[in-house]
């Protein structure tokens, strides 16, 4: 693995804005992932976060070389508080059902960190290490949608389209989904397609056709 090791220190003010951007464009279409994961891969030699960043495009692929030593440099780099390491590996260890990773997600949201902030609520709308409360969870998505990020725009949309932690409204759930869908989030575009086609109005958010998806995804 060509990063994930010992960085020098960045500009902070700037490496934020970079980091903020690494992820809004790797919810998006596969060409915006590419270029959060270059963009990651090319600052991670001088800086800790973007290090952090880099190595978490690679921590799924837990049974490679390379997954295995992510997920080492990210559990390092989690114990100096790096909050990208912190929210990645947190989630991470959610997604193996270890609730230790509750604790690092929290404190990745005591930085700010959009992703952790995103998935907070969704442990708090599935109750699963959280007590369920999809109202709060809502709640916190819609503030992230205002931001436009992509997973909140969509988890905002599905909540007011299936009434779940607020009330229906149909056409707000829509709207927030299409905003999704056209930010690159590839879940709003199926979700938004088969509502559409069970309406039998697929032309009316200008989809061609049920079965087509724009190659960029």
């Amino acid at each position: 693995m060509e990063a994930c090791k010992g960085t020098m220190p960045a500009d902070d003010e700037n490496v934020d804005a970079l980091i903020r951007s690494i992820e809004f464009l790797r919810t998006g279409t596969n060409e915006d992932h590419d270029k959060a994961y270059a963009l990651a891969k090319k600052g991670s030699e001088n800086s800790e976060l973007l290090n952090a960043s880099y190595c978490s495009f690679w921590i799924h692929d837990k049974d490679s070389k390379r997954g295995k030593e992510a997920f080492e440099k990210l559990t390092k780099m989690a114990q100096t508080d790096n909050k990208v390491a912190l929210s990645y590996l947190g989630a991470h260890m959610l997604g193996h059902h270890d609730p230790r990773g509750m604790v690092l997600l929290k404190k990745a949201v005591e930085y700010n960190f959009i992703h952790a902030k995103h998935t907070l609520a969704l442990n708090y709308s599935q109750g699963t290490f959280l007590p369920k409360n999809r109202q709060l969870a809502a709640e916190i998505w819609e503030k992230l949608a205002q931001e436009n990020y992509p997973p909140s725009m969509h988890e905002l949309g599905c909540s007011f389209y299936k009434g779940k932690g607020l009330r229906e409204n149909v056409i707000l759930g829509k709207e927030w989904l299409t905003k999704a869908m056209n930010a690159g989030f590839k879940e709003s575009f199926h979700f938004l397609r088969q509502i559409y086609k069970d309406e039998s109005g697929l032309s009316s958010i200008g989809l061609a056709s049920v079965d087509t998806v724009p190659p960029t995804w």
